[in-house]
């Protein structure tokens, strides 16, 4: 494997008096392209995807190997851990006569080994890691919720059907929220067509994005607590305080350019921490400190942003 790179000259960058670019650094890959990457929750692995979703795949930071976890159809697109790091969820998905039909699996990251939770499902979201570590997704638009200690014990995982706390989804372009087995549409600025959904840390804030008019915070009634701007792929830091996000610009055809930013999550302080000419950033992600940004461009990539915020 080639050496870790470390890219433009941004040890002594300094944003602003209270954030810091100390360091970005390249995973090494071999000249394979990998995209859409994220920690583990521990910190100390990262997942990432190939093209179109394919596959899963995971980097061990000490070790600085990748390990090939599967290669299944879709697995990349929004998979999640569970809470201990040792557990991945996520969805692939089969297509028949062009209709979608999906199964929700569990992998131990370190055994490779798979269990199939639910099987050729219409109208599967993939699965989230709620506030609480319960894993919890969407059939049919009724939330559900994995019993965890029934995966350990048993091949046929306890699956309940509600949730005391709030669990979000799009659902025909407005945002739908359940919590204690009462669903409703909300619908924040009005004909909005939303997408990039999530909850905030504490679970009492949405952020969104409305494909025409940016991104969105909103308490949990749908009243706009901030406006962001154009903020693409928003993500909360795991403290809750700031938002990543990139601003992409395309032809209509390809993406041309991207930076990534970072934003207070009060709306007021935000920085570009990304500027560069020969390089197309997208899709950052914080690690479970929210010291760090991981991240992808155009090439296939990957890269660790370290950052120092300081108040």
């Amino acid at each position: 494997m080639k050496k870790i790179i470390l890219i433009l000259t941004l040890f002594s960058l300094s944003f602003a008096q209270n954030v810091k670019v100390e360091s970005i650094k390249e995973i090494p890959t071999d000249g394979e392209s990998y995209y859409f990457a994220k920690f583990n929750p521990n910190g100390k692995e990262i997942i990432f995807s190939k093209t179109n979703y394919q596959g899963l795949y995971s980097y061990n930071l000490e070790k600085k190997a990748i390990t090939k976890l599967n290669d299944h159809s879709g697995a990349g697109y929004e998979p999640t851990f569970s809470e201990d790091g040792e557990t991945i969820y996520f969805r692939t998905d089969n297509f028949v006569n062009g209709r979608r039909f999906s199964t929700l699996i569990s992998q131990n990251v370190e055994k490779k080994s798979e269990q199939i939770i639910l099987k050729d499902q219409r109208n599967l979201l993939p699965p989230k890691l709620s506030n609480s570590g319960n894993i919890s997704f969407i059939l049919n638009n009724k939330a559900n919720v994995i019993q965890q200690n029934s995966l350990k014990k048993s091949s046929n995982p306890i699956i309940a059907n509600t949730s005391n706390e709030p669990i979000v989804f799009i659902d025909n372009t407005k945002i739908s929220l359940i919590q204690n087995g009462t669903t409703k549409i909300l619908d924040p600025i009005g004909n909005g067509n939303y997408i990039w959904l999530s909850i905030s840390p504490d679970g009492k804030k949405l952020l969104f994005t409305d494909v025409r008019s940016g991104t969105y915070i909103s308490n949990l009634k749908g009243d706009i607590l901030v406006k962001l701007g154009k903020a693409n792929s928003p993500k909360w830091s795991p403290n809750g305080n700031w938002i990543s996000y990139m601003i992409d610009k395309d032809d209509g055809h390809r993406t041309t350019d991207s930076e990534i930013f970072i934003v207070s999550s009060d709306g007021q302080n935000k920085f570009q921490l990304t500027n560069t000419n020969n390089q197309i950033e997208m899709y950052p992600s914080w690690s479970p400190d929210s010291k760090k940004l991981v991240y992808h461009n155009a090439l296939g990539n990957i890269f660790i942003m370290n950052l120092k915020i300081t108040k």
